[in-house]
């Protein structure tokens, strides 16, 4: 009976060993497994924007890079740039996939953390810097020329199905020489440091900006769920800028606006 015994443990631990090389080996394949042959298996099931084009998948699924392209045709507004990642073992115990993301392009770079289940995507950035000169010639037709720098921290975007669900984040431009049109005449003026908040209300993105003499936000941006995006301006953005205005007119009224599709 002892014999019979010790020989029923020693099978388990066989099997033990056997299930535990297993799984260990099956972790090796996967994080091994090279991410363009990965890519290539998951893009017909994967939902990307239109506006997005994944052109060059390189490393493993553990540790890899892609070269990424966007193009917003309604903005004039093309760049490419390149996404690393490294992916987080712990998430999959949890039926998702984690890592650490870090993107550097011709407009700006960024560097956070992204997750991602078979419904629901969350990113966390935790800096990004944004180039306001690249944004320059699809402002054109406004005239409108923007110079600096706009950076970006503890912002996060959360999606479900496709749709965004939530965010929020912090904004900042140090300021500096912005060209701009009164009437037919193009003007240029000296602006102050501006800070802003990203939001989320009633199923759309918010962004407010203001610089820090003002208790309410001089610019103002709405992203809906439906692609289009509207901006209104107040009174003080003209304050700002030493131009005449109204004197009837309140510094937090709207006095102009505009809504363009982005996607």
């Amino acid at each position: 009976m002892a014999v019979e015994a010790t020989g029923r443990v020693r099978l388990k631990s066989v099997l033990l060993y056997i299930l535990l090389f297993g799984l260990c080996y099956s972790a090796f394949l996967v994080v091994t497994f090279p991410a363009s042959l990965a890519w290539r298996l998951v893009e017909s099931e994967t939902l990307v924007p239109e506006a997005l084009s994944i052109e060059q998948v390189g490393g493993t699924v553990w540790s890899g890079n892609a070269r990424l392209s966007i193009r917003l045709s309604p903005l004039d507004l093309h760049s490419s740039g390149l996404l690393n990642w490294q992916i987080k073992p712990a998430a999959w115990l949890q039926g998702r996939a984690a890592g650490v993301v870090q993107l550097e392009s011709d407009i700006g770079n960024l560097q956070g953390e992204v997750s991602v289940s078979p419904d629901a995507l969350n990113l966390l950035v935790n800096s990004a810097s944004l180039q306001l000169e690249r944004l320059n010639p699809a402002l054109q037709r406004q005239r409108v020329r923007l110079v600096g720098t706009v950076s970006m921290k503890n912002t996060e975007l959360s999606a479900e199905n496709g749709v965004i669900t939530g965010s929020r984040g912090q904004l900042y431009w140090p300021g500096g020489r912005v060209t701009y049109p009164v009437g037919r005449q193009v003007r240029s003026g000296d602006f102050p440091p501006f800070s802003g908040l990203i939001g989320f209300e009633d199923g759309s993105v918010t962004i407010g900006i203001k610089d820090q003499g003002a208790p309410f936000d001089s610019i103002t941006g709405i992203l809906s769920s439906d692609g289009w995006f509207k901006a209104e301006v107040r009174r003080r953005l003209v304050d700002l800028a030493g131009e005449h205005w109204k004197k009837n007119v309140p510094e937090d009224q709207v006095i102009a606006s505009v809504k363009r599709k982005l996607y």
